[in-house]
Order: C-alpha cells, then sequence, then structure tokens
C-alpha cells in the first residue's frame, strides 16, 4: 500500500477454488499489518527481457503521533526492491492511520513527500470472492508543510480476489499519478476468514517497468 501495502505460498488465480460464500475480514487483515509483525519475503518476478527481480515488504510499529493536529497511530513500511546482479533500491514510508475501522490518514515519504488521504470508503469485515471498492483518496505535497504546490495524486482500491482452499487475497490497489505519469501497484495478503495473515504478492506497472511478484 502506498509503496508497496501486501509473500509465502503461490499467488492465487481465477482458476483456483476459493468457496464462493465464504467470506473474509480485509479489515482485520490490513489492521493486523499495520500494527507489526508482518514482513513478506522471497518474493520474485521476472520482466520481459529475462531479468530476475526481488522484493521485500515489512511493517513495523512506531509510537502513536499526530497528523494534521489530529492523534493517530504509525506504522513505519519498509520496501527493498531489487534487480539481480544489477543492485537494490530501499524505500521508507512513515503511515498514518486509524482502526475500527480502519482508515489511512496520511503518509510521509523519506524525502519529505507527505500525501493526505481523504476517506472514500470502508475495508469490509465480511467480503466475499470478486467483491471491491474504493478506500481512500489522496493528494501529494513535496513537503510536510503542505504549503508546496500539489506534486501528485493517489487512489487506493480493494479487492477480494480468489485463492485455493479456505483462503483469499485482500488486495489494495495503488493508483499514483504524478507530472503526467502514472504508477499502478497491487499489494495482495492471503487471509483467513478472520484476517489472519500467511502470505501475498505484488504487482507493481509502471513507466518502463511492469513485475508480478509470487514465491
Amino acid at each position: 500500500m502506498v509503496v508497496c501495502l501486501g509473500a509465502c505460498g503461490g499467488g492465487g488465480d481465477s482458476s483456483q477454488s476459493t468457496p464462493s460464500r465464504a467470506t473474509f475480514n480485509a479489515d482485520a487483515a490490513f489492521t493486523k499489518a499495520l500494527e507489526g509483525g508482518v514482513s513478506l519475503d522471497g518474493l520474485r518476478a521476472v520482466d520481459r527481457d529475462g531479468a530476475v527481480y526481488t522484493v521485500s515488504l515489512s511493517y513495523g510499529s512506531l509510537p502513536d503521533g499526530t497528523f494534521l493536529g489530529l492523534p493517530a497511530r504509525r506504522s513505519l513500511q519498509t520496501s527493498v526492491l531489487e534487480r539481480i546482479g544489477v543492485g537494490a533500491m530501499k524505500t521508507t514510508t512513515i503511515i498514518y492511520y486509524e482502526t475500527r475501522p480502519a482508515r489511512v490518514l496520511g503518509t510521509l515519504a523519506a524525502d519529505g513527500k507527505t500525501t493526505v488521504f481523504l476517506r472514500g470508503g470502508d475495508l469490509p469485515t465480511a467480503a466475499t470472492v470478486g467483491q471491491s471498492g474504493p478506500f481512500s483518496l489522496g493528494t501529494a505535497y513535496a513537503s510536510a508543510a503542505l504549503a508546496e504546490p500539489v506534486v501528485g495524486t493517489e487512489t487506493l482500491d480493494w479487492s477480494i480476489e480468489p485463492d485455493a482452499g479456505t483462503t483469499a487475497f485482500a488486495c489494495l490497489t495503488s493508483v499514483s499519478r504524478s507530472m503526467g505519469s502514472v504508477a499502478t501497484e497491487k499489494d495482495c495478503f492471503r487471509i483467513d476468514a478472520d484476517g489472519n495473515i500467511s502470505g501475498g504478492r505484488i504487482s507493481i506497472d509502471r513507466p518502463g517497468l511492469s513485475l508480478n511478484f509470487q514465491n
């Protein structure tokens, strides 16, 4: 989410057999991720030229703080994208959020870029495979002062997608627009009915790079 939200086990697709009547608590899943203790490693992807990439994603709990003067919980999201044999890029972002229901208030990147989110909808507590909807609408500024010109926008949408057995993928799709460029990322957690996380997958589609990461 936001830089990378969603690695164990193989990826699910529409040919697999998540029970169509089962319900899944996506709100609980994303809350558990933001509270820390979730680390997704070992995801690999190959680009159209045959280059191999890996990605890791983790969340760590931070002391509570404030965002725009309001009390907020905080989570440190760390992602590492590596092209094997070339090098790695590490990104850290502080996520400000609320729970019950989960809501992203804003994000602060290491370079100072600050995104302020407005509620677009709530994550479901009992959604079935195939359901989706809006989550948050964001406006990005160059610094935390929010006095700089707007440098981009971001939308977050949720979806519940099929997996094997009694699990499904709870996904957040981020679409970021900045200076005429569009980047899309889908981060998916493999969850059970109660929102317990046992893996995930990530896809990235941005200018010059399109990757689907899974084990």
